[in-house]
């Protein structure tokens, strides 16, 4: 059974002919199911939970980058596990979308057939403290310090900024050597005027004199400072042929 978790937002008039033609074609395709609508509900949390106790087989993320990390982190709760195993997340991205272009699906009606076509990958999901994220984090290198497991730490010059990848966008992939989020390493690209420079790490921690923020998933910001790593958590998830890696 597929259920799609329809973003807030989405009640904005300027998305009703985008939401109209979503569900005709899906319809068309025989990829009918159960619509939830995050802007009648309180529980987000318990609602999704109750949908995948209920046997739903695959959740799709209707909305943006922003839709898709806050259902990641809601189906990664322990509380519900168990049944994880045997669920795909899937995406039809409404707005330009970093995560949707990695998995390769560069709109919404791109998305409609790659769903009917149901080609999964399980990759591994990243963790930033206690947030996750599937793929890559951002910050801007002024007074940053960057520790790369646990041999060295690194001082960014001030103009430029670094990611920490477990999933690059589509941009980063070409600019960097292949990076697969299906092993167990998250990859630090530091850019500054003139250079760049490549790591790849277990454990990566983030700290800056200013405070400042570590940008998720191109959505969250975390304060920091924090420690990041590949987490023991995995997904399934329906992609792309021209998703970002093999």
């Amino acid at each position: 059974m597929h259920v799609y978790i329809y973003d807030d937002f989405l009640t904005k008039g300027k998305y009703t002919k985008t939401v109209n033609r979503i569900e005709t074609r899906l319809t068309d395709l025989g990829l009918s199911g159960k619509i939830v609508r995050l802007s009648n509900i309180k529980n987000f949390k318990g609602v999704i939970h109750g949908e995948v106790k209920r046997g739903a087989k695959t959740i799709v993320a209707v909305g943006n980058d922003a839709t898709f990390n806050k259902l990641l982190n809601v189906l990664l709760c322990d509380e519900i596990s168990f049944f994880f195993k045997n669920l795909l997340l899937a995406f039809i991205p409404v707005e330009p979308s970093l995560i949707g272009k990695s998995l390769g699906i560069n709109n919404y009606q791109e998305a409609c057939n790659i769903l009917l076509a149901r080609r999964n990958e399980k990759i591994n999901v990243a963790q930033a403290n206690k947030h996750f994220f599937i793929s890559q984090a951002y910050i801007n290198n002024a007074n940053t310090e960057i520790k790369i497991g646990e041999d060295f730490t690194v001082k960014p010059l001030e103009k430029g900024g670094s990611y920490i990848i477990n999933m690059p966008s589509v941009e980063l992939a070409t600019q960097m050597p292949s990076v697969n989020p299906k092993n167990s390493n998250l990859h630090v690209y530091i850019q500054d005027r003139n250079s760049s420079s490549f790591f790849t790490a277990n454990t990566v921690a983030v700290s800056n004199k200013s405070g400042g923020y570590l940008n998720l998933d191109n959505t969250i910001n975390l304060p920091l400072p924090a420690k990041l790593s590949v987490s023991d958590k995995q997904i399934n998830l329906i992609v792309g042929k021209n998703r970002v890696f093999i």
